[in-house]
Formats: structure tokens, sequence, C-alpha cells
């Protein structure tokens, strides 16, 4: 994900959940998604989930991410 869509790694040391001590983020113009590697491993360990799901879902809905603006926007609309 770091080399295929210039996701960055970031370690935090004080995570909301054991396994979120590591993340993977991608930001698009201020709209962000974070995705937890050892927590989707877990996942993946269980059965509930595959890698290949997870790089089949980035691939089909990153171009279709909309920015913190358009979020913003959307926001505003609804509010009226």
């Amino acid at each position: 994900m770091i080399n295929e869509w210039n996701f960055k790694l970031f370690n935090d040391k004080t995570p909301e959940f054991p396994l979120r001590f590591m993340t993977l983020k991608y930001n698009k113009n201020g709209g962000v998604i974070s995705l937890y590697p050892f927590e989707y491993s877990l996942k993946v360990l269980n059965g509930e989930a595959s890698f290949s799901d997870l790089f089949k879902k980035l691939k089909a809905n990153l171009g279709n991410m909309p920015s913190a603006s358009e979020i913003l926007q959307n926001l505003k609309d609804d509010l009226k």
C-alpha cells in the first residue's frame, strides 16, 4: 500500500486500542483513510477478512474518495 498508493506509516504512542499502535494513512486533499495493519492481520488470521479483499476494495474506491472540502460542503448541504 505504501508503494502502490503512497500510504504513510505512523506509530501511535498512545493508541486507542492495543493493535492500533501502527497506522497506515492515505491523504487525498485533506480526506484521510486510516488502516491498522496489525488489527487487520488479526482479522485475516481469524478468517474474517483477507488481504486480497482489502487490496481490491482500496483499488476500487480510492479514486472515488472525496476531499475534505467536498465532505464539508456535503455536511453544510445536509444541515440546510
